[in-house]
């Protein structure tokens, strides 16, 4: 079956073999540096090494973790899906009734047990407005997203800034492996859920969430940009096969067109040479 990338890259060698052909019949021919050059600049996202194409990465799929009555648990999560944990969160909630008065407790809080941590406010984890930046000047660390305690039914204690009555932006950093990896910054939106009553429950909904794997600032809602480690910002010169053909690859089709680039940049080579 013939793949969009299978296409593409097709495209892209036709390109080569007709730029090659128009520097043939050129009476001022350019020497195979200057061809090379121009070929290696105009596909500097298909020929870079590691994952040249980094910018902000945008995931929607929803994320829950919850615990029912009476119960503790630990949750980890990996933000760039690389496949180790990331952030490590705790989830609980508790009852108990006896000589006329009763105790309950439910909360949700971000632990030490993985490296990410999240931005801080003046006294909690900070709930961001829309457009807030985060970066390396940021003051981070953990603590409760939510927790709420009641005594004999009434609400006793509260602490934490992501009140369930409504979503917040969280700001975060944490150890990337994907783009330039080390420290990275994202934003994530949640939603606490705490019911600290009999049969009551917690729980920590992750809707959407962003992060910029080129190392950079992030602004807090911000779901596309290109990084500064990123091919793409580095305009192109002319004549060069077009970006958008490589932008439209894929990662199958990018990893097919690096291992065929020596062919096609020795065919250059080769036609540019003296006869």
């Amino acid at each position: 079956m013939t793949t969009c990338s299978d296409v593409a890259t097709a495209d892209l060698d036709s390109d080569l073999d007709a730029y090659s052909r128009r520097a043939a019949r050129s009476g001022g021919r350019k020497s195979p540096a200057e061809l090379l050059g121009y070929t290696a600049a105009a596909t500097g996202m298909a020929f870079a090494g590691g994952d040249a194409m980094a910018s902000v990465m945008h995931m929607t799929t929803p994320q829950t973790f919850s615990v029912g009555s009476n119960s503790l648990k630990n949750f980890l999560f990996d933000v760039d899906g690389a496949g180790a944990p990331d952030f490590f969160f705790v989830l609980g909630h508790a009852f108990y009734t006896g000589g006329g008065t009763s105790y309950g407790s439910a909360f949700a809080e971000l632990g030490f047990a993985a490296p990410g941590r999240a931005l801080k406010g003046p006294t909690f984890l900070a709930d961001l407005v829309a457009g807030a930046l985060i970066g390396p000047t940021g003051s981070f660390g953990s603590g409760p997203f939510y927790s709420v305690s009641t005594y004999s039914g009434v609400t006793s204690s509260v602490r934490g800034s992501f009140s369930p009555s409504s979503t917040g932006l969280l700001g975060f950093r944490f150890t990337g492996a994907t783009g330039v990896p080390g420290t990275q910054y994202g934003w994530a939106q949640i939603h606490v859920a705490a019911r600290p009553g009999p049969g009551g429950s917690a729980s920590l909904t992750i809707s959407e969430w962003a992060f910029e794997n080129c190392g950079d600032s992030i602004q807090a809602g911000q779901t596309s940009g290109v990084g500064s480690c990123d091919a793409v910002s580095t305009p192109a010169p002319s004549p060069a096969t077009p970006l958008l053909a490589l932008l439209g690859l894929g990662a199958m089709g990018i990893r097919r067109y690096r291992e065929r680039r020596e062919v096609g940049l020795k065919r250059l080579a080769e036609s540019a040479a003296p006869a």
